[in-house]
């Protein structure tokens, strides 16, 4: 996934993300929460995709992932049963990715939580 991400190629996102990805979790709307921080004072905006088409809107993550993380490396990885915490640094950012698959062959992705700062 990491190394998909670090492409700045929307086609061979989209081929990852429709050979890796289970069909429910392409259909499903995306969802942000972003929380910032200043001093004393925090502000949280949380937002859902209005994209008509999910799997574009997966695209639209992976840019953004891609700027964020297209230059980071795997510093650390747990797995526990069906999921996948992986930690990843970059040039900004720090985050850690939380992968959750389908408990069968082919086991694929069937949720994604991204956890970022610096």
């Amino acid at each position: 996934m990491i190394r998909v991400i670090a492409l700045n190629d929307q086609e061979q996102w989209k081929k990852f993300i429709k050979e890796n990805f289970t069909e429910a979790f392409i259909n499903k709307n995306m969802k942000a929460k972003v929380v910032e921080s200043n001093d004393n004072d925090q502000t949280t905006i949380t937002e859902e995709s209005k994209e008509a088409n999910n799997l574009q809107a997966k695209v639209a993550m992976f840019s953004r992932l891609h700027n964020d993380f297209g230059d980071g490396k795997i510093t650390s990885l747990k797995t526990t049963s069906d999921k996948v915490d992986m930690i990843i640094d970059a040039a900004q950012l720090k985050g850690t990715f939380s992968l959750k698959f389908e408990p069968n062959k082919p086991y694929r992705i069937d949720g994604l939580g991204i956890e970022a700062g610096n």
